[in-house]
Order: C-alpha cells, then structure tokens, then sequence
C-alpha cells in the first residue's frame, strides 16, 4: 500500500526531507525491490523518479514496491523489457 512505501520511505530517509534522494534509494538495503537484481538500483530509480525531479515520492516508490498495485505496472514491465 502507499501507507507501508510512506514507512519505508520514512526508514531509508537519511536526511528527513520526506523524499529518497538516490543515494538514500541505493543505500536502502533493507528496502526488497522487485528485480532490483536484474537492473541496477540508478535505473530503477530514474524509472521511478515520475516527475524527474531527483527524488522519489512515497507514491513513486509504490510503483517499485508494489508493483501489482501501481497503475504503472504495465510501463514498469516495457521498462524492465528494454
């Protein structure tokens, strides 16, 4: 749900501006992110960056964490495809 992405965006978020910056996404270890093992963690996160602004939302980071639920699924696998 966006609420759990809320508290593991709120778990990985290092310096508490409420967004992942891409350091913070990488170094969220914790954090299982679907086939994070066949992209690299920077993909992913650009894919997940919606608006491109260099920081990741607890709704963009929804569509990484649960994709099953995202109404970006189907962008998510044309993405994983390329």
């Amino acid at each position: 749900s966006v609420r759990e992405s809320a508290m593991l965006l709120d778990s990985a978020d290092a310096d508490g501006d409420g967004h992942l910056s891409v350091v913070e996404f990488e170094s969220a270890t914790h954090m299982y992110i679907h086939h994070a093992e066949a992209m690299e963690r920077p993909a992913l996160f650009a894919f997940a960056d919606a608006d491109a602004d260099g920081h990741l939302t607890a709704s963009e980071l929804h569509a990484l964490l649960f994709p099953e639920w995202s109404a970006r699924a189907p962008e998510l696998r044309r993405f994983l495809r390329a």
